[in-house]
């Protein structure tokens, strides 16, 4: 849901006509839908459950073809190629730069955790780190709403003490 409000609000910021807005609300609505069936290369079967489910709402096979392109710009690491998919890219990560960075990161900790994706905390703040010191917000609207309070997560992030072992 948080995806879905910041992709609307960066469509306003960014003013995006209706019909855009509507593309980019649905891509958000259906980036992640991938995970429920696996975690690797999600956002291809994302794009799937896009088409599946998509036409029963009216949508055309050109405007799934944008939801997809648009998913598929989510992927990591990003690298959008236009003003949409750097909307899409800046809501998929908004959470860097919100007040609620470190309670997402710990839920994505536990995630990552029960996927053997991460051993500990430590290899944990070791990605976080690198993530962060990778990632950009794309948008002027982005940099403006979420660089600062992204900033200060990073240098809590950086400073929080190692657990013990």
């Amino acid at each position: 849901r948080s995806v879905v409000q910041a992709t609307q609000q960066l469509c306003e910021h960014e003013k995006l006509d209706e019909h855009h807005t509507k593309l980019l609300t649905t891509a958000a609505l259906c980036h992640d839908a991938g995970f429920l069936q696996n975690h690797q290369d999600h956002e291809e079967l994302s794009c799937q459950v896009a088409q599946e489910y998509l036409p029963q709402f009216g949508y055309n096979e050109k405007e799934i073809d944008q939801v997809c392109r648009l998913i598929m710009a989510t992927k990591l690491p990003q690298r959008p190629t236009n003003v949409f998919e750097s909307i899409i890219c800046d809501a998929d990560l908004h959470s860097l730069g919100t007040d609620d960075y470190f309670l997402i990161a710990e839920n994505l900790y536990q995630e990552y955790k029960k996927l053997d994706i991460v051993k500990n905390r430590a290899d944990w703040k070791e990605k976080q780190i690198q993530f962060f010191n990778s990632h950009e917000y794309f948008t002027r609207s982005a940099k403006e709403k979420y660089e600062m309070k992204k900033l200060e997560n990073f240098r809590l992030l950086k400073r929080e003490d190692e657990p013990t072992h």
